[in-house]
């Protein structure tokens, strides 16, 4: 195997659009919970927007954020885009608290169709993380990839796999959750991908066991966050300040 350097040297050299998981180029980046707003820039754009930037390769759709909400169904939240809080057109699914989003389902085939891989982020800052595993990850795979249910978020968009960003402890066995999503994944008709995202200080706290005892895809690594190695170590700000726009 090359080494990762030359790997990445290679792609950049040859012009590789879009993800490609044998280079180390690849950008990802969290959509969903408004946070490029600022100044002239109130609100976040619909994601498909987000999708014409060449050095975007990974987009997390930020986030499914209760597991277990109302009528057993999990509860997705992108701030501004598709709200049904504040904004009484957009339709929830009879007795869940679950989105119907067709727009987005339209602009993640968009963005696949760009070269981008869309994974839909489980967790967040404020999760409620409590559910069966064997009985969520059967839904993940019904709602939204190849699996069959009445309630599609996405409508027939499928979405390229699962982010794990478990920022709390959680009353479900993730490592079980992982397995049976991976073991999903292997009776679809297209690559899927599981990827998590630990706190920079090893082992993380919420994920440390399931990146010893699961297969994981990617990890995408908050440095941001943690008194221990973010910026502030540095002596640069603590929060990033870029955002795409």
């Amino acid at each position: 195997m090359l080494p990762t350097i030359i790997l990445g040297l290679l792609c950049a050299a040859l012009g590789v659009l879009g993800f490609d998981i044998s280079c180390n180029s690849n950008l990802a980046v969290y959509w969903g919970q408004n946070s490029g707003a600022s100044g002239s820039l109130p609100y976040q754009k619909p994601l498909g927007a987000y999708c014409d930037d060449s050095n975007v390769d990974i987009i997390l759709l930020s986030f499914l954020y209760i597991l277990k909400g109302t009528g057993g169904y999990p509860v997705l939240n992108f701030a501004n885009i598709c709200d049904y809080t504040t904004n009484s057109s957009v339709p929830v699914f009879p007795g869940t608290q679950l989105m119907h989003c067709p727009d987005m389902g339209r602009d993640i085939k968009y963005c696949q169709s760009k070269g981008k891989v869309v994974l839909l982020s489980i967790g967040g800052a404020t999760a409620q993380l409590n559910s069966d595993a064997a009985t969520f990850s059967q839904q993940v795979w019904d709602l939204f990839m190849e699996g069959s249910s009445p309630y599609r978020p996405f409508d027939d968009a499928i979405i390229d796999g699962v982010d794990l960003d478990f920022e709390q402890s959680s009353q479900m066995n993730i490592i079980q959750f992982a397995n049976n999503m991976n073991q999903l994944f292997k009776s679809g008709t297209r690559k899927y991908y599981l990827t998590a995202a630990p706190q920079c200080p090893f082992p993380d706290a919420n994920l440390g066991n399931l990146l010893a005892q699961a297969h994981v895809d990617m990890a995408f690594i908050q440095f941001y966050n943690s008194g221990w190695c973010d910026n502030s170590k540095y002596g640069l700000p603590r929060w990033p300040q870029a955002s795409i726009s």
